[in-house]
């Protein structure tokens, strides 16, 4: 079973406008667990100071005449209880109660041609494109009685938090697939996107600023280029994000170049695999609670 896995892949336009073939509907709150699994959730909040902000958790994908996912609401602090402390770190029940959190990542274009990738200090100093947590106290859109999470608001707040006030340059966003990774200590979901702007690679490194989440170091590559950028970072003795690189796997076809090429590359070159499908079976588990 990979640690790393492309669940889904596919192209949706959601902005400047959105199709409405690809939603992420919210489904109300989680229920509580077990008594000793909400103590690791107490036990998490008293040793780290957290945004415990709510943010959606993967239940299932419906799909009929649109993509659906469909999450609940939790605390950020349960998923950082059964996602980011490898102890706690137990597929099983991550599947059974359905504690998966699910977050964007994304892929900056430059109006010249280049992803950009940065280094991410709060998280091994490894290389990474962008992206976060939707806040379901203020990422949410209401449709026909029902609720909905506000992509485009989270990806505009999170341009605007880890790179600067430049979501005007923004001509196109698109929904790409979903990346799972599932390493102890850094697990979870990640719904993948790739953003068209009109800021050229100069510009961007002129605007883009050092900060607690990111050092200034900046790497421009080609999207024909990634597998080649890959194994030089690795044979450099750095380490690419894994959820950087599930997305990696999915502008290829998006892109126009061979997914299969690209992985037989990366994984002849630096050993790195990455699974086709949901390996772990988490989206067809019965739902517990």
């Amino acid at each position: 079973m990979k640690e790393i896995q492309s669940w889904m892949q596919f192209q949706y336009l959601v902005y400047p406008n959105d199709d409405r073939k690809f939603c992420v509907r919210i489904d109300g709150e989680g229920e509580p667990l077990p008594e000793s699994l909400e103590k690791r959730v107490s036990d998490i909040r008293r040793k780290v100071d957290l945004k415990d902000n709510p943010v959606p958790f993967l239940y299932c994908v419906e799909t009929n005449s649109k993509k659906e996912f469909v999450v609940k609401r939790r605390p950020y602090s349960y998923g950082h209880a059964f996602n980011r402390c490898a102890e706690n770190f137990d597929l099983e029940l991550i599947k059974m109660f359905h504690l998966l959190y699910l977050s964007t990542h994304f892929h900056f274009e430059t109006g010249d041609g280049y992803l950009v990738y940065v280094t991410k200090k709060n998280q091994m100093n490894q290389i990474s494109g962008f992206g976060g947590f939707p806040n379901l106290n203020k990422h949410v859109l209401k449709r026909s009685e029902k609720s909905f999470v506000n992509i485009i608001g989270t990806i505009k707040d999170r341009v605007e938090h880890e790179i600067g006030d430049v979501f005007d340059a923004i001509k196109k966003v698109y929904a790409i697939g979903v990346t799972y990774v599932g390493k102890p200590g850094l697990s979870g979901v990640d719904l993948n996107f790739i953003l068209h702007s009109s800021i050229c690679s100069i510009d961007f490194k002129r605007i883009f600023r050092e900060s607690e989440q990111f050092n200034r170091e900046i790497f421009f590559v080609k999207p024909c280029d990634l597998s080649a950028f890959v194994i030089d970072v690795f044979k450099n003795g750095r380490e690419i994000s894994p959820f950087a690189l599930g997305c990696m796997y999915l502008l290829q076809d998006y892109f126009g170049f061979s997914p299969e090429d690209f992985l037989k590359k990366i994984e002849d070159g630096v050993g790195i695999s990455i699974g086709i499908g949901d390996e772990i079976g988490y989206l067809h588990v019965e739902r517990k609670i």
